[in-house]
């Protein structure tokens, strides 16, 4: 009798929308990489597959379910609301392969709706919140042949069909959980950034390849954005000591030659003794690298994040800084809960321009919000087109239009406000996921831009980001045209006639 030993984990693309234009650019989800790390670390055969890279990869899975036959524990996937029809999908393959193997969703949405997820015939168990212990629990009793009763923070079908919830399981000690296993994966896939990776544009000034590999940094978060899950599941933040961070960035610069990491982290700069130990670290050892990583533009008001501070950190290497702006009005800000003013992102982008080149700004706005007039909407637009002006490097990525997906305050108060029907099954999910959320469905926006929503997307997405230098001669001086055409659009906010948005929904019609 072969025994059972083997977990085969799935990755998918973030969303339907989503294409293989930067496959290699963004690695397997986090909780992907930290489960299976943690299964392997605990004598688990762990198989995964990386649906965001491979686009073949149901015949991969097919390929994997056979030759594994007999000895598969589970299989198992993190699953985001846009994410169902693929892991859908996924489900059912492994079922018409096997049926008698587990099939595990964990993730956001088994997370928020486990009843639902779990009535679908083609899903056996549900991790509800972080998983990492859970999954260990989960692989220990199966491969004994053991009730799941006693597993916690799960959700399960008994031999009758009726489903069973078990206490939640602890947070997760971050200091405690290992690095990432980067033998899971196809490091070769990952590891070189091309002219198409996002993080080439992100690092426009360094003169080398990049070799760009993620480090957890920390867990959960402590605000209460009105528009993020972390309102919902209340996961403290918890962080890597700064020594520890060091010593896995000198493993990964020894194994991989990593010289670019992403410091997967709600907001890295929230330690202040931590950030400051790490700088000392990294000049008392003449350490030299590039890192990615989300900050708060409310950290440089107090002169935490001043001139002195940023110089020295540039000195370790290029920086990529991704913020959160979202609105360029006060009450919309107030109204999301964020904690900070427009005044503090646009002081954020003056400090990070006084110190030169070598720190790269990236932010993030919204619009289409609860209440929000016309003449806000174009107050943000107009906002970031200050921000050019300010700063031409920076990188506004946005203004999106707001999508009302699960997991917020906002969308349990406007799902009542506006008496908007939620789906009741996955597979109700799986049919309309690419439409739920979409400006088309959301009555509080103004008629004015929900008419133009899309033509408005397409120039801001070519007029607000950053170019770069790294796409080819021709392609990079039709995106400079471009660029510039659709400036002078949100500038004056004119959206009449856009040729320019037509020959590219042509153009891509005919690809």
């Amino acid at each position: 009798m072969q025994i059972k030993n083997t977990i085969i984990l799935v990755n998918f693309l973030p969303s339907v929308d989503s294409s293989y234009s930067i496959r290699g650019s963004i690695y397997p989800s986090t909780a992907v990489l930290q489960i299976g790390t943690y299964l392997k670390n605990n004598g688990y055969d762990v198989v995964v597959i990386d649906g965001a890279y491979h686009s073949d990869y149901k015949e991969i899975l097919k390929i994997k379910l056979a030759e594994y036959k007999g000895r598969i524990l589970f299989v198992g996937m993190s699953v985001m609301v846009t994410q169902i029809p693929f892991a859908l999908e996924t489900s059912k393959i492994v079922k018409g392969c096997d049926g008698e193997i587990p099939v595990v969703w964990g993730g956001p949405h088994p997370t928020l709706y486990p009843e639902q997820t779990l009535k679908n015939e083609n899903v056996d168990i549900v991790a509800i919140n972080e998983g990492t212990y859970t999954a260990l629990s989960l692989a220990k009793s199966l491969r004994n042949n053991k009730g799941l009763e006693d597993i916690k923070g799960i959700g399960y079908k008994d031999s009758n069909g009726s489903l069973h919830f078990t206490p939640p399981s602890e947070l997760e000690d971050i200091n405690v959980l290992p690095f990432f296993d980067f033998s899971l994966i196809e490091i070769g896939n990952y590891l070189n950034a091309d002219s198409n990776s996002i993080y080439n544009r992100e690092f426009p000034n360094y003169k080398g390849d990049l070799r760009v590999m993620p480090i957890l940094t920390g867990l959960g978060c402590p605000y209460r954005c009105q528009f993020c899950i972390n309102v919902i599941l209340k996961r403290r933040y918890r962080s890597r000591s700064a020594a520890s961070i060091v010593n896995e960035i000198k493993r990964l610069e020894k194994l991989y030659g990593a010289n670019t990491f992403l410091f997967l982290d709600e907001d890295f700069f929230i330690n202040k003794k931590r950030i400051l130990e790490l700088v000392s670290i990294c000049e008392e050892e003449g350490l030299h690298f590039n890192f990615r990583t989300w900050c708060r533009v409310d950290h440089f008001k107090d002169s935490y994040l001043n001139n002195e501070l940023l110089g020295r950190l540039s000195r370790i290497g290029h920086i990529s800084l991704a913020m959160g702006g979202e609105s360029a009005n006060i009450d919309m800000l107030e109204a999301l809960n964020k904690g900070i003013t427009p005044e503090q992102i646009m002081h954020s982008l003056k400090v990070i321009t006084d110190v030169g080149g070598k720190i790269f700004p990236r932010y993030s706005f919204m619009v289409g919000l609860e209440n929000e007039t016309m003449e806000q909407i174009r107050n943000t637009y107009r906002f970031c087109m200050e921000m050019k002006k300010i700063n031409a490097m920076v990188d506004i990525a946005g203004p999106f239009i707001f999508r009302l997906y699960p997991g917020s305050p906002i969308f349990n108060r406007l799902v009542g406000r506006y008496n908007i029907k939620v789906p009741e099954s996955l597979e109700v999910w799986s049919r309309h996921v690419s439409n739920i959320g979409s400006a088309d469905e959301m009555p509080w926006v103004p008629d004015k831009f929900n008419k133009n929503k899309h033509i408005i997307a397409f120039y801001s997405s070519y007029g607000l980001s950053y170019v770069g230098n790294t796409l080819k001669e021709i392609k990079y001086i039709v995106r400079i045209i471009l660029a510039r055409l659709s400036c002078f659009r949100i500038k004056h906010f004119f959206f009449r006639f856009p040729f320019e948005y037509w020959m590219y929904t042509f153009l891509k019609s005919k690809m």
